[in-house]
């Protein structure tokens, strides 16, 4: 009886330090807050274990420890760390499928604050096309024009039979005058 009331007395003082060492290896294993569940689900696997094993280790020492408290410091960083330890077993998360009801789970509300893509994309499309309508371009300028950046077809595949150097060139001088356009570059 003297026994286990030695290593109740040994165990409530090194709970502490014990407690500073589950709060670190929480920290570092993304489970901040938890340090007070590891440590007491290592008090209870430890409290589960035969008492004259726990006898043994708590009169044989390591260093300047004992080999109870590397036996607990052990535990809590194996637990905090490893996905397959008792305590991160126990504890972790259900993944939630398409019958879990949304209700009766509690999310936190954030508000959506990524830019809309799409409506940018379409919006500078649209600036494109309005470019492309104000500058006095020939009716092929025009077809090759959008043929290439529209339709994002190859200009050896043009329809129309054109050199093919000249319709390179043409297609070159229609991008830039809309790129000058867009970028207010332009004397008309």
């Amino acid at each position: 009886m003297e026994k286990d009331v030695d290593l109740e007395k040994y165990i409530g003082e090194r709970y502490e330090r014990w407690l500073d060492n589950a709060r670190f290896w929480c920290k570092r294993s993304g489970l901040e807050g938890e340090e007070h569940d590891l440590l007491n689900e290592v008090l209870l696997m430890l409290w589960q274990k035969p008492r004259d094993y726990l006898e043994k280790l708590f009169r044989a020492k390591r260093k300047h420890i004992t080999e109870l408290d590397f036996y607990v410091l052990h535990m809590i960083r194996t637990n905090a760390t490893s996905e397959n330890a008792p305590y991160r077993f126990k504890y972790r998360q259900s993944p939630i499928d398409a019958y879990a009801d949304p209700e009766m789970l509690d999310l936190e509300d954030t508000p959506y604050e990524e830019d809309d893509q799409p409506d940018r994309v379409l919006e500078m499309t649209q600036q494109v096309r309005d470019a492309l309508d104000e500058l006095c371009l020939s009716d092929l300028a025009r077809r090759a024009f959008v043929w290439k950046f529209f339709a994002q077809e190859n200009l050896q595949d043009f329809p129309e039979d054109v050199p093919r150097r000249e319709l390179y060139q043409l297609y070159k001088r229609t991008f830039q005058a809309v790129r000058d356009k867009l970028n207010g570059s332009t004397l008309f």
